[in-house]
């Protein structure tokens, strides 16, 4: 696709796309005050919402991708509790319970 004209749909949506960028790196710098409370772990997740911000070009793809991410969510969820172990969920994984002997 080809970018024709001041006024084209596809420079229309790049400039959303790099503002919408940029505010995602203004929040993450802003919330991390200078950076100097950011974890460098972070940096791949912070690339990533930057692009997606960026790169999200309808807003049916937005809600496709929250709905994958619910769905990693829940199937994290289930996975850690069939594993018995505690997931921070405000409540603990339940104990199997015992027959006595």
């Amino acid at each position: 696709m080809e970018i024709t004209g001041r006024g084209s749909d596809a420079a229309h949506a790049a400039g959303w796309g790099l503002l919408t960028a940029f505010l995602v790196v203004l929040g993450i710098v802003v919330g991390s005050r200078g950076l100097k409370d950011f974890d460098t772990a972070l940096v791949p997740y912070a690339g990533a919402t930057v692009f997606a911000a960026g790169a999200l070009t309808r807003p049916g793809y937005l809600a496709l991708i929250e709905l994958a991410v619910a769905l990693l969510v829940l199937q994290a969820i289930a996975i850690n509790r069939l594993a018995g172990l505690d997931y921070p969920l405000w409540a603990r994984a339940r104990a199997p319970s015992r027959a006595p002997p």
